[in-house]
Formats: structure tokens, C-alpha cells, sequence
């Protein structure tokens, strides 16, 4: 499913930031816009293409210091992350297969998960088991297979997995973790 992007839209929204933007070009996951900030200092705006997050830098500084989510998103968004969620919880539980560690394990997303022991749970309550995850995007409960606490070289491959994707990972406890977009500086 390939996005069509507003930049009319996210410019329009921009305007209440910046004064004067203009569309520069997209390079890789983000858009870049050109415009002053509020005290008139010119100012280069990176917009993140998955998320929407904004980072803003001006002409003399080589850091991004990162702003407010925009609230724009384009038609079929949602329904594409849905889709590129659950095609990384595939992957990875096909990874994991081919390590030999399919075991104890379940992968939660979109109100739904795959579980080593039950196979495809169509309706998944996340909420019941973990305090923390990120609803956007997966979270995986584990036991014996992969259990960081005994080896080191386990978590690096995993950490690699995911790394290789665009996410990192946010460990909760010894027994699960969640998946976080790498875009966010």
C-alpha cells in the first residue's frame, strides 16, 4: 500500500510553528521544509513519514531537537501500520523458528498475537498481562527460549533483528519486552 502525503496539509499545520515554510524535498523516511520559527531565527523542519514526529534545528546548530507529533495523517495510514506490524510479528516469528526458539513465546499486536503454544489468537487483551507496552506496534512475552537474564548473545540477535527493521528494543521485565521506532532521536 503506497501513502499519499498532504504536504499542503502538513504545511498547514506546520504554520502555527513556523512562519514562511516551504516543501524542500523527501529523503528516506522523512519530509524537510525550510521556514523561520517564532523568533524569526530560519529554521530546517524534519517531518518523520511513520510517525510524524517533528524535529527542528536551525541553520547554525547540527542537532534536532524534536517538537510535538503532528496530528495529520494520510488515507490508509492506520491500516498500513496495522498491516507493516503485523508483517514484522511474521517475520520475527519466523526468525525465531529458524533459531530453534519458538518456544514459551507470544507475539501481541493489533489485538491479536502468535503464540508458540496456541498458534493465531485472533483476540489478544495485552492490558492483562504487562503494565507497559506500546499499543503501535508489538510486544513479546517469553519465557526459557529467550531469556535474556542467561544469555547475552540472544539478546544482541534479537536486538539485531529488530534493529535491522527500524525498531529498538524496550525491555519491561525478564519476561517480555516491546518494539519502539528507531526515527525518534
Amino acid at each position: 500500500m503506497t501513502l499519499n502525503y498532504d504536504i499542503e496539509a502538513i504545511q498547514n499545520e506546520l504554520s502555527s510553528r513556523f512562519k514562511g515554510l516551504s516543501y524542500q524535498l523527501a529523503k528516506g523516511n522523512y519530509m524537510y521544509f525550510v521556514g523561520d520559527d517564532l523568533e524569526d531565527i530560519q529554521t530546517q523542519i524534519r517531518v518523520s513519514r511513520s510517525n510524524f514526529s517533528v524535529y527542528a534545528r536551525n541553520f547554525f546548530d547540527e542537532h534536532w531537537s524534536e517538537g510535538n507529533d503532528l496530528e495529520y495523517r494520510p488515507d490508509g495510514w492506520a491500516e498500513k501500520q496495522k498491516q507493516d506490524i503485523q508483517l514484522l510479528a511474521e517475520r520475527f516469528r519466523d526468525f525465531l523458528q529458524e533459531k530453534g526458539l519458538w518456544k514459551f513465546i507470544t507475539i501481541c499486536f493489533n489485538g491479536m498475537a502468535y503464540d508458540s503454544e496456541q498458534g493465531v489468537i485472533e483476540s489478544f487483551n495485552i492490558d492483562e498481562l504487562v503494565k507497559y507496552y506500546n499499543p503501535e506496534t508489538l510486544t513479546v512475552l517469553h519465557e526459557k527460549a529467550i531469556n535474556f537474564e542467561h544469555s547475552w548473545d540472544r539478546f544482541e540477535m534479537i536486538k539485531e533483528f529488530f534493529s535491522k527493521n527500524g525498531y529498538w528494543i524496550q525491555i519491561i521485565d525478564s519476561h517480555s519486552f516491546y518494539i519502539n521506532r528507531e526515527d525518534r532521536d
